[in-house]
């Protein structure tokens, strides 16, 4: 039941009390919500800092005619404290003695003009409203754009030969000038280069990028209705121009490749910083030129008011109040120099005072060029101070704050007009609004449940936990809490209260989905009995501080937070243990203490009395509570996991599932997880670097660490216990971590189980091609078959002795090699695609599996068959003409090859009596060879040799023939042949020459005799072709 509804303000309230800029703020609501700044003063030569108020600031802005600088992050407060300064000048008792100019943070340069001049008569300021007035309504933001760049490459062009001129003079370099001449010699050309260039222009000049944004803001001002920097420089990430390269013209090319501008940030940074330095003159010349106001005459303007504002009276004061000094870049140095120019010439007053205040966000590059020159006349700088040594003051600070916010907003901004209406005024005279029948009621408690900031104001809808917990989530700086105001009215008041009044008057607020942490995995499991659940988590998480514990969430979380917001089961949770103490705030406050609701004393139901009472479990080991402290902050994103806590937990995923996975069931046995094959960092996890490779198990799919993370980080947690503890559940709450073990691998082993099939069996078409080769190569029978069962009895052929004969080339070494790597794929094969019991011998195989693997692509892995197959050509070429040349002899006729021999020995011995045998010593060598010839093994050999096919398109047939050739035998023949051919030639020449010299006789009978026979040879074997 919702029984303070009175004090959630409603949209409008928020929309009119709650805002993130101060420039939306009227007077009287800023003096209602004012924050009493914390500065530090320092002085400007000795750099002595002092802490000091705003009203010290207050009383030296009314002390010195200078400009006074204000500087801090962004989003800290200082567009506050410029109004604040406002206000306070209006409620003086001289007030109208004191003509303030007030320059909001989002005016364009035209509009800081306007402002100047508003209200004032003359030709000069009438002038300058005529050149504003002049601009057209219709001007293009990216021709401004453009006209920016363009002027940013003059500039640079300027600052580099002013930077040269200053090397080549000799002068002795300033220490604070190094870093500029470094980066402006570095990099000033090549950035004219990429301005130059159309390409990379257009990334810089293309809405939305920066150069079209500071144009758009010199042009229309700051447009972003939250109010958030729209800032006035250029920053590193504005040189990720990676897509833009290709087509960039030479000379950008050299520069980004030379400076390596895409992979070094340090080389980013450079190039911004150097852009910035020259940012502040193109602007100027842009706004000169294409808007047509120039910068002098903000001069004569301001020096004309001075001088009205003297002679009307000499008491008045030129005010003018600095928002954001980007606002004023396109003019900033004829600005300062008329801030700074003296009311005195000469002894006579001629100007009236002038006093002014300028905000500066840190590091602005354009503060930097006037920054000596300001302080140089002041004297000091005012710093705002965002974060403090002491957190819980920061946290203080965050909560009256916020209950100055929300008191504003139930008061409304009609009561605030009225209540701030006159001079003298301040905050503390806001009375705390309070709703007279919840006071009076029982549902006062209620209130008193959600606590109060030190100056009693009611926090109500959050408590000091639920702001705690969003500031932890938005106001943290380089890892420290900071008091940041816009992210606070953002973020912990302006969203969520405009965002969860609807759900909150429906009953059902906070919604599951609401902002904030997630809730503790620890806390979360034992919340999932409500029904609920996710309501419930999220108030732990939030109004609960997100503790690990039950026992701790019961202390920090009061009934009437739970009753308020219709959680009526989570109070049963919390209903029996004492309760906390709600902070009250304020010194020798009286503290209220909580007590119980009766109508919470319900039964409690039998699921959540199952919940463990924490304050009596045995205490836990010291490395498991940095286990679950670590990965609650990972699943709560409030700290990475580190690489090494990162690498245990996948150590122990990959030990996990290589025990749960029982292969044996699925035809294939891949290598186990975290092995080289298969490393560990192939377990992706969520939010984590360090995942490489193909994920074997993916637990980063988008939106599954929310949807399971509170699931995955107990069993994350169970993995540690388990293994703490000797891989054992024997420990106190075992049997709870042993169910989120096993859950989380029984969700997520198919996942692992189908990827490693399909993974392992990408091998299985390289595997079964080599296999096949292997067989061919063997002399396997069906290697080279169309018959799918052949083929599969090859695959599996058992490896055999090595023929007796040696083989070709370097078959003969590779014989062994080939074997035991048959041994090894054949394995491969059956680990693939055999069934197989734990301990036995693979008793069945996917037949199918493997035909279809067979059909795939041979892959290109090197291998001792890729080597074989490489060797092939070249043995085939060296057999390929012998194996021709028997073949067009004797076609493997047996006959035909005993009867040629016969012939060979009659040409011989006709030659020898002839005394005509060439070469002379051939007659011993071809009797030899012929004897040999003759044998049947020989003959044998000649005829296999003469019906090789020798197939070049089909390696696993060739194969299956060169093994069968005898290497010896093949030499023999060869060199018979070889011989033979010689003395063939070599014999004919021999007789032609002796016939021209000494004609007829026994030479031309014998010559005669010789050709006769080899005619007789060569008809016997075109006979036995054609019986054939």
């Amino acid at each position: 039941m919702t029984a303070l509804t009175s004090y959630w303000p409603d949209n409008k309230r928020v929309d009119t009390c709650i805002m993130t800029e101060a420039e939306s703020l009227s007077g009287s609501l800023l003096m209602a919500v004012h924050e009493p700044m914390r500065l530090i003063k320092r002085q400007h030569t000795t750099g002595k800092e002092a802490r000091t108020d705003e009203q010290a600031l207050f009383e030296f802005l009314m002390a010195h005619n200078r400009p006074i600088p204000i500087t801090g992050a962004a989003g800290v407060g200082k567009s506050h404290i410029i109004r604040w300064l406002g206000a306070k000048l209006k409620r003086l008792h001289n007030a109208d003695k004191f003509k303030t100019i007030y320059i909001p943070k989002s005016s364009s340069i035209a509009r800081v003009l306007e402002l100047i001049t508003e209200g004032l008569e003359g030709e000069v300021y009438d002038e300058i409203r005529r050149s504003i007035d002049g601009i057209s309504q219709t001007i293009d933001v990216q021709h401004i754009a453009e006209h920016l760049a363009l002027k940013l490459r003059l500039a640079l062009g300027e600052e580099f030969e002013q930077v040269c001129a200053d090397i080549e003079s000799g002068r002795e370099v300033k220490p604070e000038d190094v870093h500029r001449f470094e980066c402006v010699y570095q990099h000033a050309q090549g950035l004219q280069a990429l301005l130059q260039d159309s390409h990379l222009t257009k990334h810089f000049t293309r809405p939305g990028a920066c150069l079209y944004n500071i144009a758009e803001r010199l042009y229309l001002g700051v447009k972003d209705d939250q109010g958030f920097e729209q800032d006035y420089q250029m920053f590193a990430h504005d040189f990720e121009i990676q897509m833009e390269v290709a087509a960039a013209a030479h000379d950008a090319q050299t520069y980004i490749q030379n400076e390596q501008l895409l992979t070094e940030p340090d080389a980013r940074e450079k190039a911004a910083w150097t852009i910035n330095q020259v940012l502040y003159k193109a602007c100027g010349k842009t706004i000169e030129e294409l808007l047509r106001i120039s910068p002098t005459s903000v001069q004569q303007v301001v020096r004309s008011i001075r001088q009205q504002l003297l002679a009307d009276d000499k008491d008045n004061t030129l005010v003018i109040l600095i928002e954001d000094f980007t606002t004023t870049s396109a003019i900033q140095k004829e600005f300062i120099e008329c801030l700074l120019e003296e009311e005195e010439y000469h002894g006579e007053q001629r100007l009236c005072p002038l006093k002014s205040v300028i905000a500066v966000t840190e590091g602005f590059a354009g503060y930097l060029h006037v920054r000596d020159g300001i302080l140089g006349r002041t004297g000091y700088e005012w710093l705002i101070e965002s974060a403090s040594q002491n957190e819980s003051e920061t946290l203080e600070r965050i909560f009256d704050f916020c209950g100055r916010y929300l008191n504003a907003a139930r008061h409304g901004a009609q009561q605030l007009e009225s209540n701030f209406g006159g001079a003298g005024m301040e905050h503390s005279g806001l009375a705390i609004w309070h709703d007279g029948e919840v006071q009076e009621s029982e549902f006062r408690s209620r209130l008193d449940a959600f606590g109060y900031s030190r100056q009693r104001y009611p926090l109500f809808p959050f408590n000091r936990l639920a702001l705690e917990q969003l500031a932890r989530q938005h106001c943290v700086a380089h890892g420290q809490l900071i008091f940041h105001p816009r992210s606070i009215l953002h973020y912990l008041l302006r969203t969520p209260l405009k965002e969860g009044y609807g759900a909150y008057l429906d009953g059902q607020f906070p919604p599951e989905k609401w902002d904030g942490p997630i809730c503790n995995p620890a806390i979360a499991s034992q919340l999932n009995v409500l029904s609920e659940q996710g309501r419930a988590k999220k108030l732990a998480a939030v109004w609960g501080g997100n503790p690990s514990s039950m026992a701790a969430l019961t202390e920090a979380l009061s009934l009437g937070v739970c009753e308020e917001f219709g959680l009526a089961e989570m109070c049963q949770v919390l209903g029996d243990a004492p309760q906390p103490t709600v902070t009250t705030g304020g010194k020798g406050q009286a503290e209220i203490k909580e007590q119980p609701n009766p109508e919470t004393k319900e039964k409690v139901k039998t699921e959540i009395e199952t919940v463990t009472n924490e304050e009596q479990a045995p205490e836990v080991p010291v490395e498991l509570i940095s286990w679950r402290s670590k990965l609650d902050n990972w699943y709560q994103g409030t700290a990475g996991l580190q690489q090494q806590d990162a690498a245990q937990l996948r150590k122990w995923i990959c030990d996990g599932l290589n025990a749960v996975i029982d292969w044996g069931h699925h035809l294939c046995r891949p290598k186990p997880l975290g092995s080289s094959k298969l490393p560990a960092g192939r377990i992706h996890l969520p939010v984590k670097t360090g995942n490489t490779g193909a994920p074997v198990l993916d637990l980063t799919v988008s939106g599954a660490f929310a949807k399971y993370g509170e699931q995955w980080v107990n069993a994350f947690y169970a993995m540690a216990t388990y293994h703490h503890y000797g891989k054992s559940w024997d420990f106190p709450g075992g049997a709870n971590d042993y169910l989120y073990y096993h859950n989380f691998f029984d969700s997520v082993s198919p996942q692992v189980v189908d990827h490693l099939i399909a993974l392992e069996r990408e091998e299985l078409g390289a595997v079964a091609s080599k296999l096949l080769q292997g067989a061919g190569f063997l002399g396997a029978e069906g290697a080279n078959s169309s018959i799918r069962l052949k083929r599969l009895n090859a695959l599996l052929f058992e490896a055999q002795e090595k023929p007796e004969h040696e083989l070709l080339g370097e078959l003969d070494s590779r014989w062994e090699q080939v074997i035991e790597r048959r041994k090894s794929l054949r394995g491969e094969l059956l680990r693939l695609t055999a069934a197989k019991k734990t301990g036995a011998e693979p008793y069945a195989i996917d037949g199918t599996l493997v035909a279809e693997a067979l059909k795939q692509p041979a892959a290109a892995e090197p291998d001792v068959m890729d080597k074989v197959l490489k060797e092939l050509p070249a043995i085939r070429n060296e057999l390929q003409p012998v194996a021709s040349e028997l073949h067009d002899l004797f076609a493997g006729d047996r006959t035909a090859i005993a009867e040629a021999s016969a012939q060979i020995k009659d040409v011989l011995a006709l030659a020898v009596k002839a005394d005509v045998v060439r070469p002379f010593d051939m007659t011993k060598t071809l009797k030899s060879t012929l004897r040999r010839w003759e044998s049947d093994e020989r003959v044998e050999v000649v005829k296999q040799l003469s019906r090789l096919q020798l197939p070049e398109d089909n390696p696993v047939r060739l194969m299956q023939e060169l093994v069968t050739v005898d290497a010896a035998q093949f030499e023999v023949i060869r060199e018979f042949l070889l011989q033979f051919s010689n003395f063939e030639s070599a014999t004919s020449l021999h007789l032609k020459n002796k016939i021209k010299q000494q004609g007829g006789g026994e030479i031309e009978q014998a010559q005669q005799d010789v050709f006769a026979q080899l005619d007789e040879i060569g008809s016997q074997l075109q006979q036995l072709e054609e019986l054939n």
